[in-house]
Parts: C-alpha cells; sequence; structure tokens
C-alpha cells in the first residue's frame, strides 16, 4: 500500500490481530461491539521513515473513519480527516489536515517525528484506500467481517 509522488513515498503496513476468538453471533448481527474486538498492529511510514506505530489499534474502528472520510473527499466534501478512537480520550491520535491546492499534513500526537511535506492529495486517497482494500481482504478471510456492513449503518 504504497505511492510515490512528489518525492514523497506513504505505507500503512498492518496486521490483525488472528488470535483473537470473536463470537459469531456478533459477527452475524453486526454488532458493534467487534469495533473494540478487532484489533491489530499499523505502522505508517513516511519516506521509509516510521511515523506512527501502534501494536493495539482499533482496526475496524479505524477502518470505518477512514471509509467515511474517502465517501466525503469523492463527494468534494473535503474535510480534515480526525481519527477519535474510543481507546484514547485525550483528541484524535491520526490526521490528515487540508493545506492549499489538494495537498495534506500528517499528524499524530504518537508520531515519531514531526512531518514537514505535504501530501498530493491524489497519493493520499490512494494510500487509503489500497489500505482499505487489504483491510476488507484480511477481515473477510479471518473473520468473515465484510467492512461495509458497519460503514453504511
Amino acid at each position: 500500500m504504497d505511492s510515490v509522488s512528489n518525492q514523497i513515498e506513504l505505507k500503512f503496513i498492518f496486521d490483525i490481530d488472528s488470535n483473537k476468538k470473536i463470537e459469531k453471533e456478533l459477527i452475524a448481527s453486526c454488532d458493534y461491539k467487534l469495533i473494540v474486538d478487532i484489533e491489530g498492529r499499523l505502522d505508517i511510514y513516511v519516506n521509509d521513515k516510521l511515523f506512527f506505530s501502534d501494536q493495539y489499534i482499533l482496526l475496524l474502528e479505524l477502518g470505518i473513519s477512514l471509509t467515511k472520510w474517502i465517501q466525503k473527499i469523492k463527494l468534494d466534501k473535503t474535510e480534515d480527516f480526525k481519527y477519535v478512537t474510543m481507546d484514547y480520550n485525550d483528541g484524535p491520535i491520526l490526521e490528515f489536515i487540508k493545506c492549499s491546492n489538494n495537498r495534506w499534513r500528517i499528524y499524530s500526537q504518537w508520531q515519531e517525528f514531526e512531518c514537514h511535506m505535504e501530501i498530493p492529495e491524489y497519493t493520499l486517497v490512494q494510500v487509503v484506500e489500497h489500505f482499505l482494500i487489504d483491510l476488507q481482504e484480511r477481515l473477510l478471510n479471518t473473520y468473515q467481517i465484510n467492512l461495509k456492513d458497519y460503514v453504511n449503518n
């Protein structure tokens, strides 16, 4: 899940904790308890340098938030992305902040370094969409969960 544009490379690398047992009844009913049950590791790299890392991020929750943000971008309802998780109460842990000329900055309270580079919108959207496609595939293969079932509710 990477893209190179204007000397900027952005990568989302993740792994679902597949050892966690999930109740089949929760999956069948699209119970929102699953949002806190589906977690794993997420590393975000900017130009091959680790920017963000969380071993226990709520991947389903993040996927839902990113999907809704991408839908707004595609409808030209551009707004900053702020990932506020139920696991952390001190504000967003990951943000994409709109600058000018369809360029974005990435920020996190947990960032390893301050990223001053602006990411072209096309690059950011492409990387996020690739992450969401891979997440959807792994959710289906691991738990038979369809991300879209949670986005549209």
